[in-house]
């Protein structure tokens, strides 16, 4: 094929597309970050070197609630909201180098949002870490969306708990 074919083919490609996402509507329509938590690492040099050691870092934990033309899709869960209401002080398991705040329960964030848990229809999992999956139970009737890995890590090969 020629490069003036190519060049036309690709063209006509790229109008194609562009023509029909204008007549489409956005499949999503908004997106929430949610603040799910924070935790406080004593030691920064387990994700860096030891020149960082005996520092501490503030980790963020973020939820992303999605407005979709096919419902509603919450991406991560957060902390546990036991937390809050139980442990305005932040928390620490025994062992762990962080200590865990949760500022506001997310189901609380949703509720300004003007939805409920039982609203989600499409729930997705990056991985089970506590910061990630501490809410999970509560979108039991959603979809689950997660790697197959860390469905096997949480469920057992073939699903089984």
């Amino acid at each position: 094929m020629s490069l003036r074919l190519l060049f036309i083919a690709l063209l006509f490609l790229f109008q194609s597309s562009c023509a029909t996402t204008q007549n489409r509507p956005a499949a999503v329509q908004r997106m929430y970050v949610i603040h799910c938590g924070e935790s406080i690492a004593s030691d920064l040099s387990r994700w860096t070197t030891s020149a960082d050691a005996g520092k501490s870092i503030l980790l963020s934990d973020h939820c992303y609630l999605i407005r979709h033309a096919k419902g509603w899709m919450l991406w991560d869960s957060g902390y546990a909201d036991r937390f809050a209401a139980s442990m305005p002080g932040g928390f620490r398991a025994p062992g762990s180098p962080f200590l865990v705040f949760v500022r506001k329960p997310l189901v609380q964030s949703l509720q300004e949002i003007g939805v409920v848990p039982a609203d989600i229809q499409h729930f997705a999992l990056s991985h089970h870490h506590a910061d990630h999956s501490g809410n999970a139970n509560l979108f039991a009737g959603a979809t689950l969306y997660m790697q197959a890995a860390e469905h096997d890590a949480v469920f057992g090969r073939h699903g089984e708990f």
